[in-house]
């Protein structure tokens, strides 16, 4: 299910013009990780926000 929502978030951001699509998921949730890494995402920064560990993700939309 989570590929397929990340593929339609994808397609409706292409189809909007953007170049790059990002996100972020809580240090903790390896299996979100190994995910987005396996579907082309790469990882650009890590920092804690609102007292949360997050690393964030972004994947360019050619």
């Amino acid at each position: 299910m989570g590929r397929a929502l990340l593929q339609l978030a994808e397609s409706q951001a292409r189809s909007q013009g953007y170049a790059c699509i990002q996100l972020y998921t809580h240090l903790c949730m390896t299996e979100n990780q190994a995910l987005y890494r396996r579907i082309g995402y790469v990882e650009y920064q890590r920092s804690e926000q609102d007292g949360y560990a997050r690393i964030f993700y972004r994947k360019p939309l050619s």
